[in-house]
């Protein structure tokens, strides 16, 4: 097929060229690109694995959930611009979440807003700050007393101070992973208490001078599973599977230590353990957990 492809390809480039005497460099690299992405089809479809690559790839084309942020966010920025315009000002986006810094717009200090929320202990998960100007030995005994004094053991949360939708957070199970982690770290590290279960995220709103407020949605954010039947290995089963399909490229990557191990029937195997749909959550409608309380 490549040979006939270029075959013909090449005769029309050489003949177009001389007989029209147009440009042999735009057709000779028109046909080189045709030639290649051919090549790259034929290839994915000549496996099962490349066949449901291929279906990742469209299905992220074709389900806005899976959209990047330079597509998805125009019209929220649009929006923002016009209010801007209208409350002439351009920072009035800033006003929501009076108590943190910037609104929370960017590079407020996670640790901050936990000291804000320390009257609340015992719905917080408990935290502490391992500052980046501290040397590696000082960070490790730093975060073993923590967790000490604490009485907590692993799994344990690191993240960096200031980050955004989940970049930097890891859930370590081990001595080893968190001391590869503190040595790694460029920026001041928050070590927190590891909270399992469901997670959900909560927006609520209360207008300056109303003593009550409102939830205006809830989120629900569901760690994605797939179930072994004790026949394929888990990377077969990834990409079987219709919703784990359209982010394949991250479950494989965050499962590439296993991928070939073959999961017993019925054994549920949880793909990503953070809560942020950028590294693979779902989020669904949680509106059903909703009381009719109000909140202050």
């Amino acid at each position: 097929m490549l040979v006939g492809l270029s075959k013909a390809l090449g005769a029309e480039a050489i003949k177009s060229t001389l007989l029209a005497k147009q440009s042999v460099f735009i057709k000779t690299l028109i046909a080189g690109v045709i030639i290649y992405l051919i090549a790259k089809l034929v290839t994915r479809l000549s496996t099962w694995r490349g066949r449901r690559m291929l279906v990742s790839s469209w299905r992220r084309i074709t389900r806005w959930e899976f959209w990047p942020p330079w597509l998805f966010y125009p019209p929220v920025i649009c929006y923002i611009a016009y209010l801007m315009l209208k409350h002439r000002s351009l920072t009035v986006f800033t006003a929501a979440n009076p108590a943190i810094i910037g609104g929370g717009f960017v590079a407020e200090s996670k640790i901050e807003i936990l000291h804000g929320l320390s009257q609340a202990e015992g719905f917080v998960a408990r935290a502490s700050l391992i500052t980046v100007s501290l040397d590696y030995d000082a960070r490790i005994k730093m975060a073993e007393n923590f967790m000490a004094w604490r009485g907590l053991g692993f799994p344990i949360v690191l993240k960096p101070d200031q980050g955004q939708r989940g970049s930097g957070v890891a859930v370590v199970r081990s001595q080893v992973k968190l001391n590869d982690y503190l040595r790694q770290a460029a920026v001041d590290t928050i070590i927190q208490e590891y909270a399992p279960g469901s997670e959900f995220g909560v927006f609520y709103y209360r207008i300056p001078g109303e003593d009550r407020g409102q939830i205006f949605s809830i989120t629900e954010k569901r760690f994605p599973v797939v179930v072994g039947y004790g026949e394929s290995a888990l990377e077969r089963l990834i990409l079987k599977d219709e919703r784990a399909v359209c982010l394949a490229r991250l479950y494989l990557h965050k499962q590439r230590d296993r991928l070939w191990e073959t999961p017993a029937a019925g054994e549920h195997v949880q793909l990503v353990e953070l809560g942020t749909h950028c590294r693979g959550a779902i989020f669904l409608d949680g509106g059903w957990v909703k009381t009719v309380s109000v909140c202050r």
